[in-house]
């Protein structure tokens, strides 16, 4: 069963390292989108600034969006591992309780 084992230690060693990474990720996307709109005073008399501060608000809006998908898909693979690892549990739980004894 040593092979089983070292399968269990690596999926919950991957689960940890998905579950870090979300975490990190949770922290990147908390300033999206930004709380204040850009402004196009932020270009004080640049021709175009209000184009320029609307670009960046559809730039900030497609960057939360796709935050949010990927911490999606992360909590979708910290579930998946879990999930492989309840059933490698039982799977060995329930292989040692139905063996004879000897």
């Amino acid at each position: 069963m040593a092979g089983i084992d070292l399968n269990r230690e690596a999926l919950a060693r991957l689960r940890v390292s998905v579950h870090t990474q979300a975490g990190k990720l949770a922290t990147v996307g908390d300033g999206f989108p930004a709380k204040d709109a850009a402004s196009p005073s932020l270009f004080g008399t640049l021709t175009g600034a209000a184009d320029l501060a609307a670009a960046i608000g559809r730039v900030e809006g497609h960057v939360d969006q796709e935050l949010g998908t990927v911490k999606s898909r992360l909590d979708g693979v910290e579930r998946a591992l879990d999930t492989i690892e309840d059933n490698v549990r039982k799977a060995e739980h329930a292989t040692t309780t139905n063996l004879p004894a000897v």
